[in-house]
């Protein structure tokens, strides 16, 4: 992505699928007011100057694409979980007891995104936008990939019923709805993860 593809005045960054080589899908995204903050800020290179539209907008700090993120997500997860990150002098890659340390962790960095899905679950959003969102081609998909169950449905009802009984004659009261989804909260991104707590 570069920073072509943000769109500052409209709040949206362009999202391209790469992966059929033969139809590239192309969406937009609305971003946060704390992301557009953090992009504005990381758009400025080192020298002060503002990076070039066709600069990497999720490179380096002079816009140059970046090879793999392995590396760095792998020492974030294992300090964060007070873990000795120590990588092999001639290989850099991390030794075996802190590669066994980083597995049994089981925190992978496509975890933020299910992450992500889940929380706007719990913020309320409706699933046909968290869907969007996550540019799922079916709200089917969604509902496995979060984990939005039968009884998920049938808590949601039972809130609206109470909502609508307390509102009873209050022409003027919003019916406000809990929002769809596993009822234990999500993965938390503080990286408090530990063994098989990932929301599926």
């Amino acid at each position: 992505m570069s920073w072509a593809d943000i769109d500052f005045a409209r709040n949206l960054l362009r999202v391209r699928d790469l992966k059929d080589a033969d139809k590239v899908t192309i969406r937009d995204v609305p971003i946060s007011a704390r992301l557009r903050a953090e992009l504005l800020m990381h758009q400025t290179a080192p020298d002060g100057t503002t990076h070039p539209p066709l600069a990497y907008a999720f490179g380096n700090e002079v816009g140059e694409p970046i090879g793999r993120i392995s590396t760095a997500w792998e020492t974030l997860v294992l300090k964060a979980h007070g873990q000795p990150v120590v990588r092999d002098a001639k290989s850099h890659g991390l030794t075996p007891a802190s590669r066994d340390a980083y597995q049994r962790i089981d925190l992978v960095f496509h975890d933020l995104r299910h992450e992500g899905g889940s929380r706007l679950l719990e913020l309320g959003w409706p699933i046909h936008q968290v869907s969007a969102m996550l540019g799922h081609k079916s709200i089917a998909t969604t509902q496995i990939y979060l984990n939005v169950r039968a009884g998920d449905l049938s808590a949601q009802m039972a809130a609206t019923d109470t909502a609508r009984t307390a509102s009873a004659g209050k022409s003027d009261t919003k019916v406000t709805q809990k929002p769809l989804g596993d009822p234990r909260p999500a993965v938390s991104l503080s990286l408090e993860k530990a063994g098989k707590s990932r929301v599926h």
